[in-house]
């Protein structure tokens, strides 16, 4: 009977026994090889090299475990690699020329109450503003050319590549920063004690470490001793949880520097994302080291990771790397607000009649996919603004807030970019009921949305967020979308008629028209439009607009406006 037999026939205990066999044949090896282990680690240092010169995943030869070897399946990425066990982490790192470095971290539970100690003793918002203020006015007050700068030189590269966009990645980077800072300043201040308390005792020169050690007990600060608080402050800040005994709970503490401190913040400029620690990879059980292997977006990922080695394993001074990404922050958002004050003054100035100026809009929203779906939501704004019924509905109807660019429209219950709900939506999952979705389509060699139409069938029967309130459904695109003819898109069409949904598939143009929207309305379309992409306050409060960084988006419809006024209305 062979392995696959076994688990066809869930047969445990004859796989029980096959397995333990294995295993003591393993071990019987390893017996036999121990007394040629010289040998052994020659022969994996050179399959090491072989190994790690190759393009892929090797198979290298390692155990953290002091004398032993065993083969490790791993994962690899660039010419680093990373395994996990339940008491370790482990990574590796290859220098060019065939030589693995390894890095371990113990995992265990951190030290009882070091996130709750860090959020009430440290970081105090007096302190988090102090700092912010010094980094703000050290950057506004000189003509600060950080590439200048010799102490950073070695990652400013990577400083202005996690400073060129305000979000997520920017933001725990920043965060990260400000836990090193408080570190180090407790650090200091515990040294300088105990310094205080050695020259009063009658000591003289550096401080002797077997001193320092006995006087551990002595008092720190909240009623712990220094020996307790020393260990609270035994952190590797690329461990970004307590799963490792070096690390720090930073999703629950960094709430408290986000919401806390929304004037500083909001002197610094830019998006503040209050939970940016839900961005896909950034939470994963491992450490953030030079070969991690999660990844958002691949050059940021090494950016982000490199900036923290600097600054922990380098120890570059954090202050400084702070100072510079919210001199970048502030100078991105100043760069944000010249280009929309021109754009908002390119449109009070423009000369373009309604026609060619619709043309234009529509063109520049088919540059890409989220575009598309600001545009159209844009266009749903003023139909509902002006009163313009709703295809098929027939009633003038308000779209529900523009969607963050990365939802997962399953998970929350979504089914369409834009989204007119039910009378019965209630925005809690499961019971978020939509009336009439568009969804936006932007096609690169064929048109056919029959993959989408499965998927809205899907969708109307789901288990847990079942949208079976639908009544529209629309597909938008540069196009007119299309269905192919085959039998499962046959069926899904009829499943759907038969339910009481109008499927339709139409353009921005097309749209438009049948919303019944007159030359008077394009200039107010193109102004939301325009308010949406220049990320305007209004348009935040009025639709909570929270976009991707779009200065390319502007510019590009500053010069396509500019180029086009020439005609009168």
């Amino acid at each position: 009977m062979d392995i696959f037999e076994l688990l066809v026939n869930n047969d445990f205990f004859w796989l029980s026994i096959l397995v333990v066999i294995f295993a003591l044949i393993y071990k019987l090896i390893a017996l036999i090889m121990m007394p040629f282990e010289p040998f052994y680690k020659k022969l994996v240092e050179y399959e090491n090299k072989k190994q790690w010169r190759k393009d892929g995943e090797p198979k290298l030869y390692f155990d953290p475990s002091e004398g032993t070897l065993s083969p490790v399946g791993i994962k690899y990425q660039g010419g680093n690699a990373s395994f996990e066990t339940n008491e370790l982490s482990v990574f590796l790192s290859g220098d060019g020329s065939g030589k693995v470095n390894s890095t371990l971290w113990m995992k265990g539970k951190a030290p009882k109450n070091r996130t709750t100690y860090f959020r009430n003793n440290l970081l105090t918002n007096n302190f988090l503003q102090e700092l912010f203020y010094y980094a703000l006015d050290e950057s506004i007050s000189s003509e600060w050319n950080l590439r200048e700068e010799e102490k950073i030189s070695t990652i400013v590269s990577e400083i202005e590549d996690i400073g060129s966009k305000d979000d997520n990645i920017n933001v725990i980077t920043i965060s990260i920063l400000i836990c090193k800072i408080a570190i180090n300043r407790r650090r200091e201040e515990i040294r300088s004690q105990l310094e205080e308390m050695w020259t009063k005792s009658g000591g003289r020169g550096e401080i002797d470490p077997d001193w320092l050690d006995k006087q551990r007990h002595t008092s720190g600060s909240s009623g712990m001793t220094l020996e307790e608080e020393d260990k609270l402050l035994y952190i590797d800040i690329r461990c970004h949880n307590s799963t490792w005994i070096q690390g720090l709970a930073y999703r629950n503490m960094m709430k408290q520097v986000l919401e806390n401190n929304e004037e500083v913040l909001e002197a610094v400029g830019g998006n503040w994302t209050k939970n940016p620690w839900k961005l896909k990879g950034v939470e994963e059980n491992i450490p953030y080291h030079l070969a991690w292997p999660q990844t958002v977006g691949t050059r940021r990922g090494e950016s982000f990771v490199k900036i923290l080695h600097a600054v922990e394993v380098e120890e570059m001074p954090p202050e400084l790397v702070l100072r510079a990404l919210l001199f970048l922050r502030i100078d991105n958002n100043n760069e944000t607000i010249r280009i929309r004050n021109q754009l908002m003054r390119t449109l009070d100035e423009i000369n373009i009649n309604s026609q060619t100026l619709r043309e234009l809009l529509i063109e520049h929203a088919c540059q890409h996919w989220r575009t598309l779906e600001l545009a159209t939501h844009a266009l749903m704004q003023v139909a509902y603004s002006y009163e313009l019924p709703l295809p098929v509905i027939g009633e003038f109807r308000r779209p529900l807030n523009i969607k963050s660019g990365n939802s997962a429209d399953v998970k929350s219950g979504d089914i369409g970019d834009i989204q007119f709900p039910h009378e019965t939506y209630i925005d809690e999952r499961g019971k978020k009921f939509i009336e009439y979705a568009i969804d936006c389509k932007l096609f690169f060699d064929e048109n056919n949305v029959s993959a989408d139409l499965i998927d809205v069938v899907n969708r109307w029967s789901h288990e847990e967020v079942p949208q079976n309130q639908l009544s529209v459904f629309e597909w938008i695109g540069p196009e007119t979308p299309t269905l192919d003819d085959t039998n499962k898109t046959q069926r899904a069409r009829e499943f759907l008629e038969n339910n009481g949904v109008t499927l339709r598939f139409s353009t921005l143009h097309t749209l438009a028209d049948d919303l019944g929207l007159e030359n008077n309305h394009v200039h107010i379309w193109i102004n939301r439009y325009a308010q949406i992409l220049c990320k305007s306050q209004e348009m935040r409060d009025e639709y909570g607009a929270e976009i991707l960084n779009t200065s390319a988006w502007v510019n590009s419809l500053i010069a396509s406006l500019s180029n086009n006024s020439t005609e009168e209305e």
